[in-house]
């Protein structure tokens, strides 16, 4: 028992050195993407500027000159960099950069955080975390490769009493009001959960909780030593420091040998790295003798009259392991209900996969480089312009499929709600080309929506006018009413059941609402909708040898080639998505075995424990030819009216019949090893049980 508690505490101690290193590289990332931000700088935000490039750099190097200020662009690069674009002024703070010192020789020396065997890179940027990748170069470099804006978000580092001045300059020369230039465009945020911590705290928690279980039973089994040595005349705590010493070695050990590797393995640390292992370290430790509580309360509490008389205090051992079961019990009902959501979108995904067989070589924008993040308004312009030109080709769709709540879509306390009995409509947002290929001979004229038959008469066109009015921009919106807004309606007679080409809505719609795209009048929301990836994209081509020559062509243009847009089919998409959910499935199901394995460790412990508080109680009833149900029967008891309530609960939030019948078969099995355990126990020899054998 003590050298499986040993184990227990030291995978514990690495694994909470693994979280440690997790939690500080992530922290390491947004460090990195904040250099050179201090308590004096401040940030601000260029959108659509008519400045070029070398204005530009011009009108930096004289602020810079001017006030002593440094101006760093952030942007992020191919594969994930982080580029940092300087103009440095004469103070400019290489201990931002980790660096000693920061000079450029000529406009394309550049400092990186990784070797890049060019002979312009000055010095290497140290890093955590092998992923956080940071390039620092000038703004002349940055802008050599073709880059014609200079739209993004740009530090400034300049003294207090500069800023307000260097702020109007900025202002005058870039045209736009000091507001706009400091209200961000963008958030940057960095999810410290990952799933690699989310691995490594789960791993760590069925350490512990076994670990608790060992240390529970331990003294248990202990208790004629412990008897034996306080007759001797041992005091409590050298007792409690026999049974506690080798758990704390491993501790202080691991914990050495860990803190010394970590000078080996990071020549680099951020600070408070080794102070944060070595404070969780201590806690581990504190956490360790504080778990002990039990064992030295039962050292404490065992007199010698105790032990002559075989009355060992086992009732607070029992107690803990009935609460640890119970929260085990718990846990599984939790872990069965995300495997039955997991498992009910696979079988969604599989029946959207069968319907949409015939369509599912249709072509879809699945990505755009990631470079688009540092300058969405461009990136918007450019695939707007694009778009129109494929549009002009047959076989090049634009579908963006959607199921609105009419409350949702009116302002607030609009009458229409009571007259409107369809509380949900379906809307189709499509362009001719999808409208003229899939149902030719739908009289559509000139209209802006194709509305169902079934809706004549009803106050519809209102309620399009207000989706109409949601798609305009916030300040078209504050010049117009919803009602003013001129729409044309056509009605459509035909039964007409399109896909929706939507996963995340419905696998097909029933005579929905088609708002016809107008490709030279888009809206703002149209335009911004074509830079969705993925099944959320609105952009759809046909696959055939046309469609592939037409986007090779177009694909040659400098703005689109710097967009970089990557196709793939329908069914691509969906069999990825499969493959997604199967993938957390398997994650999910591991996780759910070791909560099995976990709920058979606690109940083998708490029938050792039930044995060793009652062991002659139990002994006495097997002499009397009690059955081995009746002498466990309340214990049987609490093991089935766990497994109904987690079974009930799952009935209850609607889980698939596959989870609950696996919920069954876990009961069973967990009454079926404290059975067989049991018995294990009776085949002892009744004088080894009646002298208290188990101890």
């Amino acid at each position: 028992m003590k050298k499986m508690a040993s184990i227990c505490l030291f995978i514990v101690t690495i694994l909470s050195f693994l979280v440690t290193i997790n939690l500080y590289q992530s922290k390491d990332y947004e460090q990195v993407m904040k250099m050179g931000q201090t308590n004096n700088s401040f940030n601000f935000y260029i959108q659509n500027s008519d400045m070029t490039p070398n204005e530009e750099i011009s009108l930096f190097k004289h602020l810079s000159h001017k006030y002593d200020a440094s101006f760093i662009l952030t942007t992020t690069g191919q594969n994930g960099i982080i580029e940092k674009s300087v103009i440095a002024g004469k103070n400019f703070p290489a201990k931002l950069f980790r660096l000693k010192k920061v000079k450029f020789n000529n406009q394309n020396n550049f400092y990186a955080s990784y070797q890049t065997k060019d002979k312009n890179q000055l010095d290497t940027i140290p890093t955590f975390f092998s992923r956080s990748k940071v390039l620092l170069e000038t703004l002349p470099r940055y802008y050599r490769n073709g880059k014609k804006n200079i739209d993004g978000v740009y530090t400034v580092l300049v003294s207090q009493h500069n800023k307000s001045r260097l702020l109007k300059d900025l202002s005058i020369n870039l045209n736009q009001s000091t507001n706009k230039l400091l209200t961000p465009t963008k958030n940057f945020y960095v999810e410290y959960a990952n799933n690699n911590l989310y691995g490594l705290i789960l791993i760590a928690i069925v350490c512990v909780l076994v670990f608790i279980l060992v240390n529970i039973y331990l003294p248990m089994s202990q208790i004629n030593v412990i008897g034996i040595q306080k007759l001797n005349g041992w005091s409590n705590i050298t007792v409690f420091n026999g049974l506690t010493k080798l758990g704390a070695i491993t501790i202080l050990t691991t914990s050495i040998i860990l803190d010394v590797l970590s000078f080996i393995i990071f020549p680099y640390q951020p600070q408070g790295f080794i102070l944060s292992c070595v404070l969780t370290q201590f806690a581990i430790l504190v956490l360790f003798y504080l778990s002990n509580t039990f064992t030295y309360l039962l050292i404490r509490k065992m007199s010698i009259a105790d032990l002559l008389h075989e009355r060992y205090h086992f009732n607070l051992g029992v107690v803990v392991t009935y609460f640890l079961k119970i929260l085990m019990a718990g846990t599984t009902t939790i872990l069965l209900f995300t495997i039955s959501n997991g498992l009910n979108s696979l079988l969604k995904e599989k029946n959207i996969q069968a319907e949409w067989n015939k369509e599912g070589s249709i072509l879809t924008l699945n990505s755009i480089s990631s470079s688009v993040n540092s300058n969405e308004s461009e990136a918007e312009k450019t695939i707007y312009q694009w778009y129109k030109r494929l549009n002009k080709n047959k076989g090049v769709y634009y579908i963006n499929s959607n199921t609105y709540t009419v409350r949702d879509v009116l302002p607030l306390k609009n009458s229409i709600i009571s007259d409107f009995e369809q509380e949900k409509i379906d809307i189709m947002m499509v362009n001719n080309n999808f409208l003229e290929e899939k149902y030719p001979g739908l009289d559509k004229g000139d209209a802006d929506f194709l509305v169902p038959i079934k809706l004549h008469n009803k106050k519809i066109k209102y309620v399009l006018q207000c989706i109409k009015y949601n798609e305009l921009s916030d300040q078209k919106q504050k010049k117009i009413k919803p009602q003013s807004i001129p729409i044309k309606i056509k009605y459509y007679s035909r039964k007409i059941t399109p896909i929706t080409y939507n996963p995340s809505v419905k696998k097909v719609f029933h005579n929905p609402i088609f708002e016809i795209i107008k490709t030279k009048k888009m809206t703002q929301l149209e335009i911004m909708m074509l830079m969705n990836t993925g099944k959320n994209s609105s952009i759809k081509i046909e696959n055939n040898i046309n469609t592939k020559k037409l986007l090779k062509a177009l694909n040659q243009d400098p703005k689109v080639k710097n967009l970089n847009p990557k196709f793939t089919t329908l069914n691509s998409l969906l069999a990825a998505s499969v493959e997604d959910i199967q993938n957390g499935l398997h994650a999910f199901s591991i996780v759910l075995i070791l909560v099995i394995i976990l709920n058979i460790f606690t109940t083998t412990f708490l029938i050792f424990c039930i044995v060793s508080d009652k062991q002659k109680e139990l002994a006495v009833k097997r002499l009397l030819g009690y059955k081995r149900i009746d002498c466990y029967k309340y214990e049987f008891l609490f093991l089935l009216f766990l497994g109904i309530i987690e079974t009930i609960t799952l009935i209850i939030l609607k889980a698939n019949y596959i989870v609950i019948t696996v919920m069954l078969l876990i009961t069973v099995l967990d009454m079926l090893i404290f059975y067989l355990i049991a018995g294990f126990l009776e085949s002892k020899k009744l004088s080894f049980l009646l002298k208290g054998g188990l101890q």
